[in-house]
């Protein structure tokens, strides 16, 4: 599957790879982006690369992901991966997810990456709907996907285990032609 790269004057995204193994681990084991995410760090670099191939990487290569990595163009620095997966062919509709640096919070960076994403995989990928499970505790990504014109359209209460926690989830979507009608 053909996933584009694109830039702006301030992000760059580009399809992600093996050689951004160190940025999926950074990310998968930082404590205030794991908070969120009801996943545990990888248990050894082995571990981060078996991941990276068979969960991101043969997921794209089968059609059923779209999978990037963000980076700021002025540092040149990898501050987040993001993409839509668990495409499900049969009905147009993929699940959004996303994860940036806490260093980089705050800055606009998500919805920045996120908008080129969404114009890919509802155009080129031809996608109806795409979700988004967030945690209610996290503000700051129902914010993001808020703006980008997600709708709230449920909640759910304990509906998956982390451990020995029952977690909720908020899920919001957004149809393609909501998107084309307010695109950021």
């Amino acid at each position: 599957m053909d996933v584009p790269h694109w830039q702006d004057e301030v992000l760059a995204i580009e399809p992600v790879s093996m050689q951004h193994l160190d940025l999926i681990i950074a990310l998968r084991s930082d404590p205030a982006i794991l908070r969120f995410t009801a996943r545990e760090p990888f248990a050894n670099r082995e571990a981060a690369e078996q991941f990276l191939q068979q969960k991101v990487l043969d997921e794209v290569a089968a059609g059923r992901a779209c999978n990037w990595v963000i980076r700021e163009r002025a540092s040149g620095t990898l501050i987040g991966s993001a993409g839509v997966w668990r495409i499900d062919r049969a009905n147009d509709i993929g699940e959004l997810g996303y994860s940036i640096l806490p260093t980089c919070w705050g800055k606009g960076h998500a919805g920045r990456a996120l908008a080129p994403m969404l114009d890919h995989v509802f155009a080129a990928q031809a996608l109806h709907r795409v979700e988004a499970n967030v945690d209610p505790r996290n503000v700051q990504s129902a914010a993001v996907v808020k703006k980008l014109g997600f709708r709230h359209e449920a909640s759910f209460r304990e509906n998956y285990k982390h451990g020995d926690a029952y977690l909720d989830s908020d899920i919001y979507a957004l149809l393609h032609g909501d998107w084309l009608s307010r695109r950021p």
